[in-house]
């Protein structure tokens, strides 16, 4: 199988969280340094002071600044600041290229070079995961790596946590993207994938994309599935990807193959330029 990189988000939203707790660091250590140097200019101008007061016998005005001394002098200075950690969204992140990786390294090892994956494609609707292009058809794919026991009804999706010991532990924790909208992993998928579809059918009326769910993780498991609105929901060490394949109606030849994979790429080249500009634009304005 071929591999066609479009994009990598989740590296670039890790270096970007990344840059952004370098500069809060940065911004903390020299306002840590300007504190400090703000306080010994205090001191030297409270002993200028204090040398003045003496000199014009004016016992008060010693005092005031002796004690001003003794408090600069005694009170403690700011800890050096501390670079923050990775939190949470950045342990998502990286727990969701992992998922990525073991998805694309199951596709390799059963699929022949007729067969592209192309990740990190977006258009104004969305990312999809992967998108796998060969001659039996075309397949959008939702990669989650979450572990517990999945459910959905319709658009709605959740998921029950359970410990080692089969306990349950969290029940209907919501399966969902970080947007205002609150995306579950249909419509993070049905949403850009239809975008992509309409476009692909101008050079290909009879194209249909089928939608995929992946759940990746060894501790993953399917409960009930109401209504679910893709073709399919599977976890990674249960999937039979020719039954997948199976599905699709729509086949192509060779030159068709590589046709397709070419618009895909125009039009994620695309799309990124303008949401890139876009982006850039918000930045500004702020």
């Amino acid at each position: 199988m071929r591999h066609i990189s479009l994009s990598d988000y989740t590296r670039s939203r890790l270096e970007e969280r990344e840059k952004e707790r370098e500069e809060r660091y940065l911004a903390a250590v020299a306002k840590q340094m300007c504190d400090v140097r703000r306080k010994e200019e205090d001191k030297a101008e409270n002993r200028v002071a204090m040398q003045e007061a003496w000199r014009d016998r004016k016992l008060l005005g010693v005092l005031k600044h002796l004690l001003r001394l003794f408090v600069l002098n005694t009170s403690a200075d700011a800890p050096h600041p501390v670079k923050e950690s990775p939190d949470e969204e950045d342990c998502k992140l990286e727990s969701g290229k992992e998922g990525e990786q073991r998805v694309r390294k199951y596709l390799e090892e059963r699929l022949s070079d007729e067969w592209t994956l192309l990740t990190g494609y977006r258009n104004r609707k969305g990312e999809i995961d992967g998108i796998l292009v060969g001659p039996e058809g075309i397949f959008a794919m939702e990669i989650k790596n979450t572990k517990g026991q999945v459910f959905c009804s319709g658009d709605k999706w959740w998921r029950d946590r359970y410990d080692n010991y089969g306990n349950l532990v969290e029940a209907e924790i919501p399966i969902e993207d970080g947007g205002k909208r609150k995306r579950g992993p249909s419509l993070q998928l049905n949403e850009p994938a239809e975008e992509l579809q309409k476009f692909l059918g101008r050079d290909f009326p009879s194209c249909r994309i089928c939608r995929i769910v992946i759940f990746a993780h060894d501790r993953a498991s399917l409960g009930t599935l109401e209504n679910a609105t893709v073709d399919e929901v599977v976890v990674l060490s249960d999937w039979c990807l020719e039954d997948t394949i199976k599905r699709s109606s729509f086949c192509m030849i060779k030159p068709e193959v590589e046709r397709m994979l070419k618009k895909i790429e125009k039009d994620h080249r695309f799309m990124d330029r303008i949401l890139r500009r876009h982006k850039e634009g918000s930045r500004e304005a702020a």
